[in-house]
């Protein structure tokens, strides 16, 4: 009977169902995730984007695009972790540590974002060119998750914290979009080619995955913690 106690108290918890989803969900790693947060550089899109918006009332499509890209810049830096060389070996998964750490911004710019637009739409007296709201969401989501691969990407890439020149380097490629007519005619207006942005976005969420993905090493590690860790009880109750 002493056997069977020991050997079930060394047994390491089944990994998958029951240790990740309690991982995503401790409120420490959320409060800790947005402690990080580059609260400043979001401060500023925001009012980069309240100012474009105040100045142009967004009456014209390529308006409203621009205050997309301008809104969303500071999601390329979320990812970025003074501490990542030790975070990074710990048994919690890559994309448990990062989840909060892209949606509490996420968040914030999104909610700032639809404000801008209902309060201007709500002090508007002129003609405007009208959009719905299902296209507007889906050029900012796809935008919005552009920032976030590519903050994704540089974020594997040691050294590379705290710059957002690659995501000046996305919002250059997407106002150059604007601005081309050859390339504006292939995604404007929204509406009329849905499945074209619906394939960007998904697109965007595929790299993110990708550069989220953990190699063999890692759940190795992790595997070794957890034994460790419960190896440790069983010893005390053989001595």
């Amino acid at each position: 009977m002493l056997v069977s106690t020991t050997s079930a108290a060394a047994a390491p918890p089944a990994p998958g169902r029951a240790r990740l989803p309690r991982a995503v969900l401790r409120p420490e790693l959320w409060r800790y995730s947005t402690r990080l947060a580059p609260w400043t550089l979001i401060s500023t899109c925001i009012l980069l984007g309240a100012a474009w918006a105040a100045r142009t009332h967004l009456d014209a499509t390529n308006e409203r695009s621009v205050l997309a890209v301008l809104s969303s810049i500071a999601l390329c830096a979320v990812f970025d972790d003074d501490a990542a060389a030790v975070t990074n070996t710990t048994p919690t998964p890559r994309w448990a540590r990062r989840l909060p750490r892209a949606a509490v911004p996420v968040a914030a710019l999104a909610t700032a974002w639809a404000l801008i637009v209902v309060m201007v739409a709500a002090r508007r007296t002129g003609p405007a060119e009208l959009t719905p709201w299902w296209a507007m969401t889906l050029e900012w989501s796809t935008v919005a998750s552009s920032q976030l691969a590519v903050g994704a990407i540089a974020a594997r890439r040691p050294g590379s914290f705290g710059s957002i020149a690659p995501g000046l380097l996305v919002a250059l490629v997407w106002l150059t979009v604007e601005g081309v007519p050859m390339l504006h005619r292939h995604l404007h207006p929204v509406r009329e080619h849905s499945m074209t942005w619906v394939g960007l976005l998904a697109l965007t969420m595929v790299t993110i995955a990708a550069a989220w993905h953990e190699g063999p090493w890692h759940h190795r590690a992790g595997t070794s913690t957890s034994r460790a860790m419960h190896a440790s009880p069983a010893a005390d109750q053989r001595s």
